[in-house]
């Protein structure tokens, strides 16, 4: 047996070295050196053929695999439905609230064109000027009451027209952000995978096994090393192929990806739509221990504007009443014409029953003194006595980008005590609040609170976080008739003396808002409400450190 071996070793060498001037050298010489030691352990030549063949598979199978597992990734195709079902709901929820506004202008206009009969009356009964049995007819009063809740009902879906058009856009923004992460994600792991799997030392050692192994079936069967069959090439591998939109897709890597990222986590995309809300039940109302905020100890400057709609009646009441309300020494209230009047000086502006539409000049300059940290209250009236000036304020909250809509309507709660009263700053020692007839409000509840509420959760005043400021919001002007002006002084003085506090802290560079804007937000996302902070008016806060910001790497374009 031995020596059969030792002749076929010399035939192998024989044949090996016939060849070497066709094949690589060194490749020769690594078959002939493995040979040898195959043939020195005892391996026959079957033994020897079957290594190569075992190793050719094994090259092959692990190319193979390889190969599989390229093209068992996703294509990216996938990443187009993301987002496509928040964007299906807001979009018919959109379009049915077109057709219900379109429905209810319709009605408007039925309830114009409505006819009005009346009883037949006597000639001389008739007087010129004196129509008050028309206008109190049972069938004009039925008429009017259609055609008013037709007008509020359009009025209330123009706004809900409004708000399902801006969480369609935000719908379509999000879907456009989670497609964008989606393929980027899958052209990420490929790029990954392919570099891994494609790498150059790694393709190189399989190769050099493929062409030895198939080296070393030629020399061991004879055949020659200049054969096509003895030419071990490893196929290529072929990356995958992705979605036209997936392989096109931009994405920052490096310090553009981390930039965008902490962009993102300081201003995230909030896809929860805000809550409109019309009525709100009280879950907390303060102690009977809870104290009015403090007068700062120094003047407070108040500007004051009233409208002409009952020649000046509300006007007269006021003057009468104001300083009783801001006594002089320690309030400095006056009456202005105009929004222009408002002095920088000003911690509160008082704009009661506005006599016309608010100019683009008045809106920007309400929002300055907003962003100073002063307190804009604006006071309407019930529907039946101020329907206009009601629709006045509502569009000038709305251009101001507050969330605080007029409904209208006449309701009456001459006292609003305990739990019609919510726990807020502003409320701290209110016990009690008189009203005569008020129209409701409905608010965003992602920026506003429920400050009063009637028995029926009816919103009677709200309050509202706006820029480093407030707006203080109701419906109803007998708040300053002599009988209720009295109750209501704690109330005001309140409005008034967190006004100069917050526009101090403004000048310290502190947001006065920044808690209640985080409790905002947290309620909005469902998370956790944070801790309160303890609210000391007699110390002056820090002015925080302003936290870097990040240096924007050259080029980048966050997505």
């Amino acid at each position: 047996m031995k020596v059969i071996h030792v002749f076929a070793t010399i035939a192998l060498l024989a044949v090996v070295n016939s060849f070497a001037e066709e094949v690589p050298e060194s490749l020769l010489l690594e078959v002939q050196s493995d040979v040898a030691s195959l043939k020195k352990k005892g391996a026959t030549l079957a033994d020897c053929k079957d290594l190569a063949k075992t190793t050719c598979k094994e090259v092959k199978s692990d190319n193979g695999s390889s190969q599989k597992v390229i093209d068992s990734q996703s294509s990216g195709a996938e990443c187009t439905s993301r987002g496509q079902k928040t964007v299906n709901i807001s979009v018919t929820r959109y379009n049915k609230v077109v057709t219900q506004w379109k429905e209810s202008k319709k009605t408007i206009t039925v309830s114009e064109n409505a006819m009005v009969s009346f009883s037949a009356r006597t000639f001389k009964s008739l007087k010129v000027g004196k129509c008050g049995f028309i206008f109190s007819s049972r069938s004009y009063l039925s008429a009017r009451a259609k055609y008013n809740r037709a007008v509020n009902i359009e009025r209330t879906l123009r706004g809900k027209v409004s708000e399902a058009k801006k969480v369609v856009v935000m719908a379509k923004k999000e879907q456009r952000r989670l497609q964008h992460q989606c393929r980027c994600a899958v052209k990420r792991r490929r790029d990954t995978l392919w570099r891994t799997v494609n790498n150059s030392a790694k393709r190189a050692k399989a190769a050099k096994a493929m062409a030895k192994c198939k080296m070393m079936q030629c020399v061991l069967s004879g055949t020659p090393v200049s054969n096509k069959k003895c030419k071990g090439v490893l196929p290529k591998l072929r990356n995958k192929k992705l979605d036209s939109l997936t392989e096109r897709v931009k994405c920052q890597s490096g310090a553009c990806a981390a930039f965008c990222k902490k962009k993102r986590e300081a201003y995230p995309v909030l896809m929860q739509k805000s809550a409109w809300i019309s009525k709100y039940t009280v879950k907390k109302s303060h102690s009977s221990s809870s104290k009015l905020i403090p007068h700062p100890g120094k003047v407070i400057n108040i500007a004051i504007r009233v409208g002409s709609i009952t020649n000046n009646h509300w006007l007269r009441e006021l003057k009468r009443e104001m300083y009783k309300v801001f006594p002089k020494g320690k309030y400095a209230a006056r009456i202005v014409t105009s929004v222009g009047a408002v002095k920088r000086s000003d911690q509160v502006f008082f704009d009661m029953v506005p006599d016309k539409h608010y100019s683009r000049t008045e809106i920007s300059q309400l929002r300055s003194m907003l962003q100073r940290g002063s307190r804009l209250i604006m006071v309407g009236e019930h529907q039946g006595y101020a329907p206009q000036q009601n629709v006045r304020i509502t569009k000038a909250v709305k251009a101001l980008g507050g969330g605080v809509y007029v409904l209208g309507g006449t309701h009456i709660t001459p006292n609003f005590t305990g739990k019609m009263i919510n726990k807020l700053d502003l409320t701290s020692g209110i016990k009690k609040w008189q009203t005569s007839a008020y129209a409701a409000l409905k608010i965003k509840s992602d920026v506003s609170d429920a400050v009063m509420v009637d028995k029926h959760k009816r919103i009677m005043m709200a309050d509202q976080i706006l820029y480093k400021g407030r707006l203080t919001v109701w419906a109803d002007m007998n708040v300053w008739n002599s009988a209720q002006c009295r109750t209501n002084i704690p109330m005001y003085r309140n409005l008034v003396h967190q006004a100069w506090y917050f526009q101090r802290d403004v000048k310290s560079g502190v947001d006065p808002n920044k808690y209640d804007k985080a409790k905002k937000k947290a309620e909005k996302e469902g998370k956790p409400v944070p801790k309160k902070p303890k609210v000391d008016y007699s110390k002056k806060p820090k002015k925080p450190k302003k936290p870097k910001k990040p240096k924007k790497p050259t080029g980048c374009v966050c997505k």
